[in-house]
């Protein structure tokens, strides 16, 4: 079956051969110096005083580069021999040695007009797809003919132009994908930060065109990079594909799902007639992302933080949208779902003023370390005593723990710096407080993350020690289970590398992440301590008793101690001492207290 276009019957092949040639996106491009390289190469060697590379389309010729015509033209298809030329096999030359002997050619303007065309010699190109696109051809003015070798040598140069018009569609593809690679995320084909940033200002723009109500919302992962330690690559990236189609449900035909971090989507609609409505959607995303979702075996339910921004015509921003749906989603501090207030700008800037005034507090040495015992058994002797940092400010106050010590895990040089005073500080006052004591008590000191993975941490530890010339026995660090199990391989090094001098190391919140057994194994570890949130009902909560039970067997296999912390009722305190929990931590008996009074528990003990 064949169709006409502009005059001309086209087959199914014809067809294809066209759309490969639209494909390359050559025609109608500006001269390059790779073709036109060519094509005086080609007119020197062959002595031709012209030479063409064209490209034809369903009733052009269009030439891409020339020597003796003008480039950057288009003619009629059949003006001379391309249309000829184009059904050659590869490698066959069409040879015309006099033009004039030709009937055909007998009135065709090239010969009978001022080019005074003669001599033809040409053969046709083909695209990377096997299909003929163009032809290159080398015409004279007077008749003349070409000798075999000079047949090889333009059959050779042939070869070299098919070569660049393969490398365009090459450089092109590359292109596309390197386009794709910046724009899109390759898990769930969703825009990337800056076209989810471009996407959601048309949205805004229309939804204030139109008088419409919208809402943004902002969803970070919570133990993204636990996840991807524990279950791998590929299992997240199925588990992304799967929350983006979920929010692509939501965000509906006109709406907008990005994945501006690794850790966190965006979805938006901008098609409301109330607020109310655009709330109501909301809640949907949030009921949605949490529910719960296959992976290995068994199936999970994310830990999500979302923030909400609600816009209509009083936000005409994309970029300032996102920065208020991220602020809800940071000041959520856990999982849950956040809506924008303008009092969280004022929270931001009581954070900016309290950061820098936390430099000065630990250059001008206004921070405190309190410490609270770990005792063995029930109210027996001190073993350990916890570093917990207080801040006495100026400016501010007391500020609680929950409100600076972010701010340092913010910071890396601000992060670096209170890790350093602490490791000094509490080395130097465990130096103190064993001073005539029949039997050592230790210190543990909290590590951050970002701090335990920076290089040069475990050499600021052994700086510690030496300065203080505290025992290294007597120095325990401790590390929440999240912080390990995020760069398994890292963790163990440099637990590793503690252990081996002589530092013991603890794992704190314990039952809290997505740890399992096998991982447990492979750390260096010397103290389990149970998240406090076990001690929940644990007096009434079989299922609770029965897991912390299990923690105090896992310990005594691996030959770990297992500290409870949080214990604050002497029923909590029975039920441990039951489950064989031995060293216990909590109001029950101590809370934290400066270190004057630390020492004066510590003789009466």
């Amino acid at each position: 079956m064949s169709e006409s276009i502009s005059g001309v019957t086209t087959t199914g092949t014809e067809q294809a051969r066209l759309r490969e040639l639209e494909a390359l996106k050559l025609l109608g491009t500006q001269a390059e110096q790779r073709f036109d390289r060519l094509t005086r190469l080609i007119a020197d060697v062959l002595e031709a005083p012209i030479c063409l590379v064209s490209l034809l389309d369903s009733d052009q010729v269009w030439i891409k580069s020339a020597v003796g015509m003008p480039a950057g033209t288009s003619h009629q298809r059949d003006i001379f021999l391309c249309h000829r030329t184009l059904k050659q096999e590869p490698g066959q030359v069409l040879l015309m040695e006099d033009a004039t002997q030709e009937v055909e050619l007998a009135s065709n303007s090239l010969v009978t007009g001022p080019e005074g065309v003669r001599f033809y010699a040409g053969l046709a190109l083909y695209g990377p797809g096997g299909l003929p696109v163009g032809t290159l051809c080398v015409m004279d003015r007077v008749p003349r003919t070409l000798c075999e070798a000079e047949l090889r040598r333009l059959r050779a140069f042939g070869q070299q132009v098919e070569h660049e018009i393969t490398i365009t569609e090459r450089l092109r593809g590359a292109s596309d994908d390197l386009l794709d690679q910046a724009f899109y995320d390759p898990d769930s084909s969703l825009p990337k930060k800056l076209l989810g940033q471009e996407q959601l200002q048309r949205l805004v723009d229309a939804a204030q065109a139109e008088g419409r109500k919208g809402a943004l919302a902002a969803v970070h992962f919570l133990h993204f990079d636990e996840f991807l330690t524990t279950y791998g690559r590929e299992a997240l990236s199925e588990a992304i594909w799967l929350f983006a189609e979920r929010l692509r449900r939501l965000a509906g035909p006109g709406g907008l799902v990005s994945r501006p971090e690794r850790d966190s989507l965006m979805v938006s609609r901008a098609d409301f007639l109330t607020h109310k409505e655009a709330l109501r959607w909301v809640e949907r995303v949030h009921e949605d992302v949490i529910v719960p979702y296959p992976v290995g075996e068994g199936q999970r339910s994310a830990l999500v933080a979302i923030g909400v921004c609600e816009f209509a015509g009083d936000v005409a921003n994309a970029h300032e949208l996102i920065r208020r749906a991220n602020l809800a989603k940071e000041s959520a501090l856990g999982p849950g779902l956040r809506r924008y207030e303008a009092k969280l700008d004022q929270q931001v800037k009581r954070r900016d003023q309290m950061s820098r005034a936390l430099i000065k507090a630990l250059e001008n040495d206004e921070l405190a370390l309190h410490y609270q015992p770990i005792l063995r058994g029930c109210g027996g002797p001190m073993l350990a005593c916890e570093a917990l940092a207080r801040w006495h400010s100026e400016e501010f106050g007391f500020v609680s723990p929950g409100e600076f010590i972010p701010l340092t895990e913010g910071s890396p040089h601000l992060c670096r710096t209170f890790t350093r005073w602490v490791l000094n500080q509490a080395c130097r006052a465990a130096l103190e407080w064993n001073l005539g004591m029949p039997h050592p008590v230790a210190v543990t000191i909290n590590i951050a993350g970002s701090e335990f993975y920076r290089q040069g941490f475990v050499a600021d530890v052994e700086e510690a020690l030496i300065t203080t010339g505290l025992a290294r026995d007597l120095l325990i660090i401790e590390v929440t289970e999240q912080t390990l199990i995020q760069h398994i391989d890292d963790a163990v090094g440099t637990l590793h590398q503690l252990r081996w001098r002589g530092v013991r190391c603890a794992l704190d919140d314990f039952g809290t992440g997505y740890s399992s057994l096998s991982y447990l194994r492979q750390l260096p570890l010397d103290i389990l301590k149970i998240d406090r949130s076990f001690l929940d009902n644990l007096a009434v909560d079989k299922t609770a008793q029965e897991v912390t039970r299990g923690i105090a067997n896992i310990g005594k296999v691996l030959k770990m101690d297992v500290v409870a912390e949080g214990i604050e009722t002497p029923e909590q305190q029975a039920v441990l001492r039951d489950l064989g929990i031995e060293h216990m931590q909590g109001f029950l008996w101590h809370r934290p207290m400066p270190l004057d009074v630390l020492r004066g528990a510590l003789q009466s003990a």
